[in-house]
Protein backbone atom coordinates (compact mmCIF):
# COMPACT_ATOMS: atom_id res chain seq x y z
CA UNK A 1 0.00 0.00 0.00
CA UNK A 2 1.51 3.33 -1.01
CA UNK A 3 1.48 6.26 1.37
CA UNK A 4 -0.51 9.36 0.47
CA UNK A 5 1.18 12.24 -1.31
CA UNK A 6 1.64 15.03 1.22
CA UNK A 7 1.38 17.74 -1.46
CA UNK A 8 -2.05 16.48 -2.52
CA UNK A 9 -3.31 16.43 1.07
CA UNK A 10 -1.96 19.90 1.83
CA UNK A 11 -3.31 21.39 -1.40
CA UNK A 12 -6.72 19.77 -0.90
CA UNK A 13 -6.88 21.08 2.67
CA UNK A 14 -5.99 24.63 1.61
CA UNK A 15 -8.42 24.66 -1.33
CA UNK A 16 -11.24 23.18 0.76
CA UNK A 17 -10.62 25.79 3.47
CA UNK A 18 -10.82 28.62 0.92
CA UNK A 19 -13.99 27.16 -0.60
CA UNK A 20 -15.59 26.85 2.83
CA UNK A 21 -14.82 30.51 3.56
CA UNK A 22 -16.35 31.56 0.27
CA UNK A 23 -19.39 29.35 0.95
CA UNK A 24 -19.83 30.97 4.37
CA UNK A 25 -19.71 34.50 3.04
CA UNK A 26 -21.93 33.73 0.05
CA UNK A 27 -24.43 31.93 2.26
CA UNK A 28 -24.14 28.31 1.10
CA UNK A 29 -24.31 27.16 4.68
CA UNK A 30 -24.27 23.36 4.83
CA UNK A 31 -20.91 23.05 3.08
CA UNK A 32 -19.11 25.53 5.29
CA UNK A 33 -19.08 23.34 8.38
CA UNK A 34 -17.86 20.33 6.38
CA UNK A 35 -14.96 22.34 4.96
CA UNK A 36 -14.05 23.91 8.28
CA UNK A 37 -13.80 20.45 9.88
CA UNK A 38 -12.21 18.44 7.07
CA UNK A 39 -9.72 21.04 5.74
CA UNK A 40 -7.59 21.27 8.91
CA UNK A 41 -7.54 17.48 9.18
CA UNK A 42 -6.26 17.19 5.60
CA UNK A 43 -3.68 19.92 6.18
CA UNK A 44 -2.36 18.40 9.42
CA UNK A 45 -2.21 14.92 7.85
CA UNK A 46 -0.30 16.38 4.90
CA UNK A 47 2.15 18.14 7.23
CA UNK A 48 2.75 14.89 9.16
CA UNK A 49 3.47 12.98 5.92
CA UNK A 50 5.70 15.84 4.73
CA UNK A 51 7.71 15.72 7.98
CA UNK A 52 8.09 11.93 7.67
CA UNK A 53 9.24 12.23 4.04
CA UNK A 54 11.67 14.97 5.04
CA UNK A 55 13.18 12.76 7.75
CA UNK A 56 13.49 9.80 5.35
CA UNK A 57 15.33 11.94 2.78
CA UNK A 58 17.53 14.08 5.05
CA UNK A 59 17.84 11.94 8.19
CA UNK A 60 16.23 14.50 10.51
CA UNK A 61 13.03 16.45 10.90
CA UNK A 62 12.90 20.05 9.60
CA UNK A 63 14.89 22.47 11.75
CA UNK A 64 14.19 26.11 12.41
CA UNK A 65 17.84 27.14 12.40
CA UNK A 66 17.85 27.86 8.66
CA UNK A 67 15.12 30.41 9.32
CA UNK A 68 17.36 32.37 11.71
CA UNK A 69 20.28 32.21 9.26
CA UNK A 70 18.16 33.74 6.48
CA UNK A 71 16.87 36.74 8.41
CA UNK A 72 17.83 40.18 7.17
CA UNK A 73 16.84 43.79 7.63
CA UNK A 74 14.97 45.26 4.68
CA UNK A 75 13.68 48.82 4.84
CA UNK A 76 14.38 49.04 8.57
CA UNK A 77 12.35 45.97 9.55
CA UNK A 78 13.28 42.36 10.14
CA UNK A 79 12.46 40.13 7.18
CA UNK A 80 13.45 36.94 5.44
CA UNK A 81 15.73 37.01 2.43
CA UNK A 82 13.68 37.03 -0.80
CA UNK A 83 15.67 34.13 -2.25
CA UNK A 84 14.89 32.05 0.86
CA UNK A 85 11.18 32.88 0.61
CA UNK A 86 11.18 31.89 -3.05
CA UNK A 87 12.88 28.58 -2.23
CA UNK A 88 10.58 27.85 0.74
CA UNK A 89 7.37 29.25 -0.75
CA UNK A 90 5.34 26.00 -0.46
CA UNK A 91 6.26 25.63 3.22
CA UNK A 92 5.52 29.31 3.85
CA UNK A 93 2.04 29.05 2.31
CA UNK A 94 1.31 25.78 4.13
CA UNK A 95 2.17 27.17 7.53
CA UNK A 96 0.36 30.43 6.77
CA UNK A 97 -2.81 28.41 6.12
CA UNK A 98 -2.22 26.39 9.30
CA UNK A 99 -1.81 29.62 11.30
CA UNK A 100 -4.94 31.13 9.72
CA UNK A 101 -6.97 27.99 10.48
CA UNK A 102 -5.77 28.05 14.10
CA UNK A 103 -6.64 31.74 14.51
CA UNK A 104 -10.09 31.13 13.01
CA UNK A 105 -10.67 28.28 15.45
CA UNK A 106 -9.60 30.44 18.38
CA UNK A 107 -11.84 33.26 17.16
CA UNK A 108 -14.74 30.85 16.84
CA UNK A 109 -14.19 29.49 20.34
CA UNK A 110 -13.77 32.94 21.90
CA UNK A 111 -16.40 35.03 20.14
CA UNK A 112 -19.18 32.67 19.09
CA UNK A 113 -19.34 31.03 22.51
CA UNK A 114 -19.13 34.26 24.49
CA UNK A 115 -21.89 35.61 26.71
CA UNK A 116 -21.84 38.77 24.59
CA UNK A 117 -22.72 36.82 21.44
CA UNK A 118 -25.38 34.82 23.30
CA UNK A 119 -26.95 38.14 24.33
CA UNK A 120 -26.75 39.32 20.72
CA UNK A 121 -28.50 36.16 19.50
CA UNK A 122 -31.28 36.55 22.09
CA UNK A 123 -31.69 40.19 21.09
CA UNK A 124 -31.90 39.39 17.37
CA UNK A 125 -34.41 36.59 17.89
CA UNK A 126 -36.67 38.79 20.04
CA UNK A 127 -36.36 42.13 18.23
CA UNK A 128 -39.20 42.74 15.76
CA UNK A 129 -37.18 45.23 13.66
CA UNK A 130 -34.45 42.63 13.14
CA UNK A 131 -36.97 39.88 12.36
CA UNK A 132 -38.78 42.16 9.92
CA UNK A 133 -35.52 42.57 8.01
CA UNK A 134 -34.20 38.98 8.19
CA UNK A 135 -37.35 36.91 8.60
CA UNK A 136 -37.25 34.06 11.09
CA UNK A 137 -33.60 33.36 11.91
CA UNK A 138 -32.53 29.89 10.79
CA UNK A 139 -28.94 29.99 12.03
CA UNK A 140 -25.92 32.17 12.66
CA UNK A 141 -22.71 32.00 10.67
CA UNK A 142 -19.65 30.16 11.92
CA UNK A 143 -17.32 33.15 11.82
CA UNK A 144 -17.91 35.68 14.57
CA UNK A 145 -15.27 38.36 15.01
CA UNK A 146 -14.89 41.60 16.90
CA UNK A 147 -13.58 42.77 20.22
CA UNK A 148 -14.66 42.07 23.77
CA UNK A 149 -13.40 43.92 26.83
CA UNK A 150 -14.65 43.90 30.41
CA UNK A 151 -17.22 46.64 29.79
CA UNK A 152 -17.86 46.77 26.02
CA UNK A 153 -18.09 44.47 23.01
CA UNK A 154 -18.35 44.91 19.26
CA UNK A 155 -19.23 41.79 17.29
CA UNK A 156 -19.44 41.13 13.57
CA UNK A 157 -21.55 38.11 12.61
CA UNK A 158 -23.71 36.52 9.91
CA UNK A 159 -27.39 35.70 10.09
CA UNK A 160 -29.16 33.25 7.82
CA UNK A 161 -32.85 34.07 7.86
CA UNK A 162 -35.93 33.35 5.80
CA UNK A 163 -35.25 36.49 3.75
CA UNK A 164 -31.61 35.71 3.01
CA UNK A 165 -28.08 36.09 4.31
CA UNK A 166 -27.15 39.19 6.33
CA UNK A 167 -23.94 40.54 7.81
CA UNK A 168 -24.53 42.17 11.17
CA UNK A 169 -22.64 44.32 13.64
CA UNK A 170 -23.61 44.50 17.32
CA UNK A 171 -22.49 46.90 20.02
CA UNK A 172 -22.91 45.80 23.63
CA UNK A 173 -22.21 47.07 27.13
CA UNK A 174 -21.54 45.01 30.21
CA UNK A 175 -23.82 46.09 33.05
CA UNK A 176 -22.69 44.36 36.26
CA UNK A 177 -21.94 41.07 34.53
CA UNK A 178 -24.87 41.11 32.09
CA UNK A 179 -24.37 41.99 28.45
CA UNK A 180 -26.91 44.46 27.09
CA UNK A 181 -27.20 45.11 23.37
CA UNK A 182 -26.98 48.80 22.56
CA UNK A 183 -27.62 48.39 18.83
CA UNK A 184 -27.47 45.95 15.95
CA UNK A 185 -27.04 46.94 12.30
CA UNK A 186 -27.35 44.83 9.15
Amino acid sequence: MSKPNHRTLITAGCILWCLSLVAEFVGISPYTLIGVIIAPMLLITGIVFWARDYKEKKGHYPRGESLRKNMTTLGGSLSLRPSYLKEKFPEFVTFWFAFFMLMTLIGYLVFSRSDAFKATQAYCEANQDVLKQTGKIKRYGLFVTGSISTDQARLSFSVFGEKGHFEGMAWLENDEGLWKVESVEF
